[in-house]
């Protein structure tokens, strides 16, 4: 039978001993009694269809069954969206589509993604991903209509969401759309930037129901897709604008098409705090590290102008993990990233932005990014000395901090700037990120009550990298 060891920072495996793959997954085996083999997963990718030579679903585990793509027509292999043969299938725009039959889990309904490689010959109205009867909203539809991407996801009485950008003809694209009931939004994003968003006064799910899914056409074996399509992705969850320009990137440097994403990934921390209401800001991350925040905050407007949409601290309280302390963060003296966008309604005083690691004693083994004071802003390594840079902080503004930390380099950016840099100063440093740590927003990680934060919060994230200049004024 199947089982699960967990998700990102959860997903421990002790003593393996041999990994191997099927062409398809990759799989772990290990040592220790009953020698279990496991399978290494994309969290809640419910189907995947490289669309590359096979039909294959590369997204099914073998325990619940196979999904793969049935063909209708004849369909053509044709070079992918890197020039390679063989790369992707290509629709004839009259009587050629794929469907598999109807799963439970391909019914999408409070939070999904859905996304797929598209280089079309014609801006005429046709379906690329389709489980819904045609004409209807009871269920989810991504297609070209009136020379625009849409998205139809059956929510209120706004069923469907248009792009902004017209249809992009002869040349690859990464189309990708989100739907999340507890943000009360949906979102397309064109080459892994957001085009177009739609917000929901109530919450409400996609309606469900037993049609096959369907690759290139609607339920009428109409509205046929004309051109080329690769990697359709369903997945059960949103996923984070880091995972996003991932897909957009496709793990290679080599642009494709007009538009080449070049945002930032490898994301581990990112809280937005979108989508509260006035009583409680949206305390859940969206990436590897999410464990809920505690305790809850009120949600005033966010950095974007989007009502309940950040974090406001008192000064008497804070933001911490509720679960599996900073586990998943960059241990050690691993290269990092930390960003936060924080909004003041008076001067900080030694006030915390951003942190992680133990600060439990006798060993206080963290880092993190506070304002010293009116004019001061800083990062502390605990175990080791703090760097100091000169910034002003507004008052009643929303301002971006980021802070970058190379082995023994730290450099700190206000607004995308770079404001200053220190080889040297900051030591050694020797996070420890376990169970008994804590990650933390608006406090050092011990709760120290002195260096709680009064102020707003909004969009606060850790990369396990250093993000270039470029990526961070993204």
């Amino acid at each position: 039978a199947a089982f699960s060891l967990g998700s990102g920072p959860a997903a421990k495996i002790q003593n393996p001993v041999g990994i191997t793959t099927d062409g398809k997954r990759i799989f772990l085996s290990n040592h220790n009694a009953g020698s279990s083999v496991m399978r290494i997963g994309d969290q809640n990718n419910v189907g995947y269809w490289p669309l590359n030579g096979q039909v294959s679903d590369y997204s099914s585990d073998g325990f619940n069954g196979s999904f793969d793509m049935t063909q209708t027509g004849s369909h053509t292999l044709v070079l992918g969206r890197y020039g390679e043969a063989n790369g992707a299938y290509r629709f004839d725009g009259g009587s050629t589509w794929f469907s598999t039959p109807h799963q439970n889990q391909f019914n999408l309904t409070s939070s999904y993604t859905i996304s797929a490689w598209i280089n079309t010959n014609s801006t005429a109205n046709q379906r690329i991903i389709d489980k819904a009867t045609a004409g209807s909203a009871n269920g989810y539809v991504l297609d070209i209509v009136s020379n625009r991407y849409r998205l139809i996801h059956g929510v209120s009485a706004s069923t469907e969401i248009m792009s902004n950008a017209v249809t992009t003809t002869g040349s690859w694209v990464h189309l990708l759309a989100t739907y999340s009931q507890l943000e009360k939004r949906a979102r397309l994003y064109i080459n892994g930037h957001l085009d177009a968003e739609q917000v929901f006064g109530t919450s409400a799910s996609t309606p469900t129901n037993t049609l096959p899914l369907r690759l290139g056409s609607d339920s009428n074996n109409a509205n046929v897709f004309s051109g080329a399509m690769a990697a359709v992705r369903l997945y059960g969850r949103v996923l984070s604008d880091a995972e996003i320009n991932e897909l957009a990137q496709d793990a290679s440097p080599t642009q494709v098409g007009n538009s080449f994403n070049t945002g930032p990934t490898e994301a581990m921390v990112i809280y937005q705090f979108t989508g509260g209401t006035a009583g409680g800001a949206n305390m859940t991350g969206s990436s590897p590290v999410s464990s809920s925040l505690i305790p809850s905050c009120s949600s005033p407007a966010g950095k974007d102008g989007d009502a309940a949409g950040s974090c406001y601290l008192d000064g008497n309280n804070n933001l911490t993990a509720s679960s599996g302390g900073s586990a998943g963060t960059p241990w050690g003296s691993a290269p990092r990233t930390l960003c936060i966008w924080y909004n003041p309604p008076v001067f900080p005083n030694n006030d915390v932005l951003i942190a992680h690691g133990r600060g439990a004693a006798p060993n206080l083994q963290g880092f993190g990014i506070s304002v010293l004071n009116t004019n001061q802003i800083q990062f502390f390594n605990w175990g080791g000395p703090n760097v100091v840079f000169n910034y002003q902080t507004q008052l009643n503004t929303w301002q971006h901090v980021c802070g970058t930390l190379s082995g023994s380099t730290v450099e700190m950016f206000i607004n995308g700037k770079s404001i200053g840099s220190d080889t040297g100063t900051i030591g050694t440093v020797n996070t420890v990120n376990d169970a008994t740590s804590a990650l933390t927003f608006g406090s050092s990680p011990d709760g120290n009550p002195a260096l709680r934060l009064n102020g707003n919060i909004d969009d606060a994230r850790i990369y396990n990298k250093v993000l270039t200049p470029a990526e961070i004024r993204q």
